[in-house]
């Protein structure tokens, strides 16, 4: 059934306490006295309230009452009760307090965006989300996404809601066996890939175009095939809008299974391969999959080895694959950083395309590349290296698609270059409909002042669809707020920090790379990071350790807390960029800017900003930094 109870109105008042209750330990197992004694304190209230809301309103009695109803691969997440009316459904949580605290709050939001976004029964209604202290009496609080009702309220609160909706009543049993299909993360999509099962058709990958995209690239490589042609394929997006996920259907989807040629110096292979600079991505998926030597081929690889073998190991190897995708291609390395490893005066743009023309009859490069998030060394080249590269070839042998905003960079190139909206991805599926996410950080980062207004208002409508954004000067408050929030959860929270910022070390925070074969195994394991079971002490819900920007791009955590570091502050009116190295960076200010854009944008859930201004030598700037962030919508959360 999916749920401990489900009945009309009438038949929950009608109904024994004592039964309701067995009905919920039969279908949840395993449980506590506290958790018995919160259900029969919230039972007792839903019984009384909803007797006077009958006595109120005699059309509410078609209404039905769904008890721990429990969202689909989602660890075990369960909203207390569910009200479903006439063309809206409420949203209740229930907790034995006085004041709610800022995790309860996003809490009970987040159930009802969840299932307003991923409940197929759902998406057409209006969504209330209360949330009921049970031992306050104060009046109702309308909070932007949520509402605040004392037990002594609650009828009369939603009696409000019932008259303002006049729909048709929502049957209860179709709507418990709606399909619930929330957004993988990216390692619950690889894993489903690599073992053959479809991906779900998540609502919010529909409204991204996600699947016209993947068949406008599955069309390209048909069109290669079928004449011979060799193609560059570009498609950029924001932080989390799903290109990772494109490429890796493109790689794994059986389309495209009997399109590989086979000829004498070359084994029949897979179609495509999917290559990334991500070192840690390639890891942390590896790892997860349990893939071993000797097993089927990796689901992901590391272009630099592919690059390697390939181009200077066996430069006369001819890949058994049609389709190269490379991920985080803006990753790619410059000449310089090639010729440094090398000893080759040649970019990897170059080396790629090389090795695309050695594959017989055609040949498709996917890049898959995330805009604004060049974070090292020999990445500041982007998308121009990508033109230079496609110069130095035969051009007429090339055709280019890229999305419309790209077009100009490559028509004095080719001659044949073909925009295409669906090449750019403008949503973002990591942050539950946080669309304006990606905009807003990338408006605070650049120059905050000119655009306060603007900020502010994008802030707004990122909280109110459910994704919070926090800023505090208190690391305990940050780790109280994500422990209460993800409590009995499978859900993962962690620390991030620039790999950059100074004096972290003097609060707890350890961001240091260790170099020197003596000293590696101080580094942290980012593997168990992300893959070890949430109570290990390895895990990043230990909140031990911080992931840094080159451990998380890529990847992603449901809620980090970021230690604000002293490498990227405002002064008042600008920022001021600095970096620990020895290594050249032509461009220190974008380089840290974009190290922040990709550490601010790695939560499917919400962002704590932790600055800390009482606790460094730094206080002065960071400060001024804690002011700009709070100036652009970023709510303080509440001291312990």
């Amino acid at each position: 059934m999916g749920c401990g109870w489900i009945s009309t109105l009438p038949e929950f008042l009608d109904a024994p306490a004592e039964e309701i209750l067995e009905s919920l330990k039969n279908f949840i197992g395993e449980r506590n006295p506290s958790q018995e004694i919160a259900w029969s304190n919230s039972i007792a209230v839903m019984q009384q309230q909803f007797r006077r809301l009958l006595d109120l309103n005699a059309d509410t009695a078609g209404y039905s009452v769904i008890l721990e109803y429990e969202l689909p691969r989602e660890g075990g997440r369960r909203p207390d009760a569910v009200l479903l009316g006439t063309g809206f459904i409420a949203v209740l949580e229930f907790k034995d307090k006085r004041d709610p605290k800022s995790s309860d709050i996003d809490q009970a939001v987040a159930y009802a965006r969840d299932l307003k976004n991923y409940h197929s029964e759902s998406h057409t209604a209006a969504f209330y989300s209360i949330l009921v202290p049970t031992k306050n009496s104060a009046a109702p609080v309308i909070k932007p996404s949520a509402l605040i009702i004392s037990p002594h309220f609650l009828a009369d609160e939603i009696n409000v809601i019932s008259r303002a909706h006049n729909g048709p009543q929502i049957n209860a049993e179709t709507w418990v066996q709606g399909e619930y299909e929330p957004l993988p993360t990216l390692i619950e999509a690889a894993y489903r890939l690599f073992n053959s099962q479809p991906l779900s058709q998540i609502r919010s990958a529909k409204s991204a175009n996600i699947p016209e995209t993947v068949k406008r690239i599955v069309d390209i490589c048909y069109e290669a095939s079928q004449t011979g042609t060799r193609h560059l394929v570009l498609l950029t997006g924001a932080p989390g809008a799903g290109k990772t996920l494109v490429g890796l259907q493109i790689a794994h989807t059986p389309d495209l299974k009997e399109l590989t040629v086979e000829c004498d110096t070359r084994r029949k292979g897979a179609p495509a391969v999917f290559l990334s600079g991500n070192g840690p991505l390639v890891n942390v998926l590896q790892d997860a999959l349990k893939q071993k030597s000797g097993d089927r081929a990796p689901l992901v690889k590391g272009i630099r080895a592919y690059l390697k073998y390939h181009c200077f190991e066996r430069p006369q190897s001819i890949p058994p694959e049609h389709i190269l995708i490379f991920d985080e291609a803006q990753r790619a390395w410059s000449s310089d950083l090639v010729y440094k490893n090398h000893k080759a005066e040649v970019s990897e743009p170059d080396l790629l395309l090389s090795i695309a023309e050695k594959i017989p009859e055609w040949s498709v490069i996917l890049a898959l590349i995330g805009e604004g998030q060049e974070i090292y060394q020999g990445e500041e080249g982007g998308i121009q290296q990508w033109a230079d590269a496609l110069s130095k070839c035969d051009t007429a042998a090339w055709q280019v698609h890229c999305p419309p905003h790209l077009k100009d960079a490559f028509a004095a190139t080719t001659t044949s270059c073909n925009s295409d909206p669906f090449l750019h991805l403008n949503v973002s599926l990591r942050t539950h409909q946080a669309e304006t996410l990606h905009t807003w950080v990338a408006l605070l980062l650049n120059n905050p002042l000119d655009n306060l207004n603007a900020l502010q208002r994008m802030a707004s409508e990122i909280t109110a669809s459910g994704y919070p954004l926090y800023i505090t000067d208190s690391l305990d408050a940050a780790k109280a707020y994500v422990r209460e929030r993800y409590a009995n959860s499978d859900k993962r929270f962690g620390l991030l920090a620039s790999r950059y910022a100074g004096g972290l070390q003097q609060i707890g925070i350890d961001n240091t790379q260790y170099w020197g074969r003596e000293n590696r195994h101080k580094n942290l394991n980012y593997i168990r990071w992300f893959n070890a079971n949430p109570r290990e002490p390895e895990s990043c819900c230990s909140l031990s350790r911080p992931a840094t920007e080159f451990e998380c791009q890529g990847l992603e955590v449901d809620f980090p807390v970021l230690v604000w570091g002293d490498d990227y502050t405002f002064d008042g009116e600008h920022w001021d960029a600095k970096m620990r190295t020895t290594a050249r960076i032509k461009d220190v200010r974008t380089i840290r800017m974009n190290a922040y854009r990709v550490l601010m944008t790695r939560g499917r859930d919400g962002l704590c900003v932790y600055i800390p201004i009482n606790n460094s030598k730094f206080a002065k700037p960071l400060k001024q930094t804690y002011t700009i962030l709070h100036q652009s919508g970023m709510r303080e959360l509440q001291k312990i």
